[in-house]
């Protein structure tokens, strides 16, 4: 990065993945659309010892294994660390993460709600990486979208703003992959659903895009165990 270069995602997947101790369990690869785009969401399990890059990486190679030689996936990734409840940003992380997606095809996204214009900018950039041609890449795309509110302790709330978006990949016909990720028996485990596509209709904008954020995140409780999920009504069927 220092250089200007660039380096795999893939490849530094691939070794995360496999330094991993005890090595990581994936169920349900065989859900991930083997063609074609997708979004996949996950839940943003992360703590102290468990860097969100770990679950990231188990995905991005679940997803090149299902998907040889196709694009790998372009995640939205935070543009600055803030501390202080937002107040304070760490010096340094601004550029940092500028590289990182520079280096990895990734999108960078404001963590202030109040950056509308960069979250905006961001969210387009993803919207035409996903959309089938001649609107967009057709590629595959991945979100948290807790944010980095998500704790590997259990579901939070989705952002304001990501059941639009992903409503809007959806009536474009860009389907939804819910992920759940967890600790089971201190072993970091993901757990993949059945690929959906979002309801695009029904009451104001504010309703619709409330509306989707909790059926994302009920999709998501069903994919987690019971203590991670207090609150959030599971579906039957994942």
């Amino acid at each position: 990065m220092l250089r200007r270069g660039e380096t795999s995602l893939l490849g530094d997947a691939a070794d995360i993945v496999a330094a991993t101790r005890p090595a990581p369990l994936l169920d349900g690869a065989e859900r991930i659309p083997a063609a074609g785009p997708f979004v996949a969401v996950a839940n943003h399990c992360q703590r102290r010892g468990l860097w969100i890059g770990f679950p990231s990486a188990l995905l991005t190679r679940a997803v090149a294994d299902r998907r040889p030689g196709a694009p790998p996936l372009h995640w939205a990734i935070v543009a600055e660390t803030r501390l202080r409840g937002g107040r304070l940003v760490v010096p340094g992380t601004a550029w940092a993460y500028r590289e990182v997606a520079r280096c990895y095809e990734m999108v960078e996204l404001p963590p202030r709600l109040d950056r509308v214009g960069g979250r905006a900018a961001g969210l387009i950039r993803l919207g035409r990486l996903a959309l089938p041609p001649p609107r967009g890449r057709g590629e595959p795309i991945a979100l948290y979208p807790e944010g980095e509110s998500g704790t590997a302790a259990g579901l939070g709330h989705a952002l304001p703003g990501t059941g639009s978006f992903l409503a809007l990949l959806a009536a474009g016909g860009v389907p939804t992959l819910p992920v759940g990720f967890a600790e089971v028996d201190g072993r970091l485990t993901a757990r993949i659903g059945t690929p959906f596509l979002l309801s695009t209709s029904g009451g104001d904008r504010g309703r619709r895009d409330a509306d989707a954020r909790d059926e994302v995140m009920r999709r998501l409780a069903a994919l987690v165990p019971a203590s991670m999920r207090p609150g959030v009504a599971p579906w039957e069927d994942a």
